[in-house]
């Protein structure tokens, strides 16, 4: 997918998503790794990593960090957030769907419900060959916020939020809508409305994005052939998943 607008624009989209507790975050993966990885974890990658936060918390915590995007502008930026912050990441520009690393990483993750966009069956297919090479056998692959609830109501209800930060302020609307129940779609829409010490900047993205129920994207894994499902978990705990929702975290192991 050619990055959207809103995507161009990395120090607003890093304020947009500020609400994000990253230490709290980083901790719980780190507890999926210490409950499911069948390998020592050292090397991570961050996958759609945008301006990463999470990715440069954890090389503060002594882990090397890859992040991979296909927005040079993200990657430019979160280069210059780690030399700020005096920490080292390495970064990879490339599709989500057709990726290859250099060198295999322990474990990897995705984040804030960027999974959708694969924007297919076979996207999903791609990408999980994608992750499966770049992965050790053994490592984990962490998805939070698989998109599975087309019932909930989330879906179909307007999400407005503020963040503000060095003077920037960002308000932003996110909306999911079904679009075709029978192709299992939704309109996915973004908007960022910001006031950049007294510039206004509006920029948006609006896409179509496949929903995975959850028995499909079982078949897909075991399709893909390299992955054993560990399991659906709540997002905010390493608990089992107790219903169907949005705000989940699907945890595979590479075989």
């Amino acid at each position: 997918m050619t990055p959207s607008e809103v995507y161009q624009h990395a120090a607003y989209y890093e304020i947009a998503m500020g609400f994000v507790n990253i230490p709290r975050q980083i901790a719980l993966l780190e507890a999926y790794i210490r409950a499911y990885s069948a390998i020592p974890v050292r090397r991570v990658l961050d996958v759609c990593c945008g301006p990463s936060p999470q990715l440069r918390e954890f090389a503060r915590r002594g882990y090397l960090g890859v992040g991979l995007d296909a927005s040079p502008p993200m990657l430019a930026y979160l280069h210059a957030r780690a030399a700020e912050e005096q920490v080292r990441v390495e970064t990879i520009c490339a599709d989500m769907r057709d990726f290859a690393l250099p060198a295999p990483v322990d474990v990897c993750y995705i984040l804030l419900g960027t999974i959708p966009y694969v924007g297919s069956r076979q996207g999903m297919l791609d990408h999980l060959a994608c992750v499966a090479r770049a992965l050790r056998p053994g490592g984990l692959y962490l998805i939070e916020n698989l998109l599975m609830d087309w019932v909930s109501a989330v879906v179909g209800n307007r999400q407005d939020w503020v963040m503000t930060r060095d003077g920037i302020t960002v308000t932003t609307h996110y909306q999911l809508d079904v679009l075709d129940p029978l192709a299992q779609t939704a309109r996915h829409t973004l908007e960022f409305a910001v006031d950049d010490h007294g510039q206004s900047v509006r920029l948006s993205e609006v896409c179509v994005v496949p929903f995975f129920f959850p028995q499909e994207f079982i078949s897909l894994v075991e399709l893909a052939g390299a992955f054993d499902l560990v399991g659906y978990f709540e997002r905010e705990s390493p608990e089992p998943l107790r219903r169907l929702s949005n705000d989940n975290m699907v945890v595979l192991r590479r075989r």
